[in-house]
């Protein structure tokens, strides 16, 4: 975000130190990365308006253990977890943040949504004929 203010870079993406430059008129917001437009910004276009066929991926905040955490462990952890992000507190930083949680960590698998998002982007940079500079 240095660079950007700083005008050493043009693009930068970010939630909450972009959505707060933003709203003080130090940065210009091109998009919002969400599949509609945010209240907050009603005139900054969602992403798939600029880039049609754009999936917006999940963000992952991830906690990890050690390698053979015994499960009974494991699981406690998750469920602590879980409520946590019931918390009526939890849902509103996560709502600034443009997040949304999830608490269901049977059906997550990290490789896939990595992968698919790895996907995604490959197929949209040569769909768009992006190329390095």
């Amino acid at each position: 975000m240095a660079d950007l203010l700083a005008g050493r870079i043009h693009l930068f993406a970010d939630g909450t130190i972009g959505a707060n430059l933003g709203r003080a008129g130090k940065v210009n917001l091109l998009a919002v990365l969400d599949d509609v437009r945010v209240s907050d910004f009603p005139t900054v276009p969602a992403i798939n308006e600029i880039v049609p066929g754009y999936k917006v991926p999940p963000t992952w905040y991830i906690v990890s253990g050690p390698a053979g955490l015994p499960p009974a462990v494991k699981m406690r952890i998750t469920n602590e977890l879980a409520k946590i992000a019931l918390k009526p507190e939890t849902a509103e930083f996560m709502k600034n943040l443009r997040a949304r949680p999830s608490t269901d960590t049977a059906a997550f698998d990290l490789a896939a949504e990595v992968q698919s998002a790895y996907a995604m982007y490959g197929d949209m940079i040569k769909r768009m004929g992006i190329q390095p500079p």
